[in-house]
């Protein structure tokens, strides 16, 4: 699909926490942080993703979850 422009919309301001804060939630007790990055940073969108080639959907910025199945 290429050229494909996808839009995120941020979270509400009441929704938002700082990536160190997401990863230590129950329902992410298993996640683990995949390369270099600010674990202090603010998560404004967050996107749910489970293809091969994540590149082409996601922002840089963007707080990505993933299963890894693909």
């Amino acid at each position: 699909m290429a050229g494909v422009k996808v839009r995120h919309e941020p979270l509400r301001p009441e929704a938002r926490m700082r990536v160190n804060e997401a990863l230590n939630l129950p329902s992410l007790g298993t996640a683990r942080q995949l390369g270099p990055g600010d674990l202090s940073r603010v998560v404004g969108v967050a996107h749910v993703v489970d293809v091969p080639d994540t590149a082409r959907w996601v922002t840089p910025g963007t707080f990505l979850l993933s299963t890894g199945l693909s």
